[in-house]
């Protein structure tokens, strides 16, 4: 599903001329990655909360911090210092930054966040599977 509409968002702003780029076809195989990431998270939160009351904490305490220091809305370089290292911390800023590269064209220094995605999934995945296959067989 976020395949999908990462799809239309990228026909759209293509035919908007937004971009410049035909590296930007690239998007398109980095969108499973880029939502295995955020699957893998809300799986591990599923796993973890206890009821439906506690995905508000996972809401303001992740999801809208995610956003505010992903470089969505405004530069990283504008933020404060302390915020450009949390910055580093959330996904959602790893994942703007190559979809980012990829629409201008700009291979450059796009594989660190290629590899701080992979090995998010690949360390956060074996958990929630295992928690959520507990929790269905029993």
């Amino acid at each position: 599903k976020g395949v999908l509409f990462g799809c239309i968002m990228l026909l759209v702003l293509s035919l908007v001329g937004l971009i410049p780029s035909w590296s930007a076809l690239w998007i398109i195989p980095f969108l499973f990655l880029a939502n295995m990431v955020f699957a893998t998270i809300g799986m591990t939160v599923t796993a973890l909360v206890p009821s439906m009351d506690f995905f508000n904490f996972y809401m303001t305490g992740f999801v809208t911090p995610s956003f505010l220091l992903s470089g969505i809305f405004f530069p990283i370089d504008e933020l404060p210092a302390f915020a450009q290292v949390l910055a580093n911390f959330s996904p959602l800023f790893h994942v703007v930054e190559v979809v980012r590269a990829l629409a201008w064209g700009q291979f450059d220094g796009i594989g660190i966040h290629l590899l701080v995605i992979a090995v998010l999934v690949i360390v956060l995945l074996p958990y929630p599977v295992y928690k959520m296959a507990k929790k269905l067989v029993t």
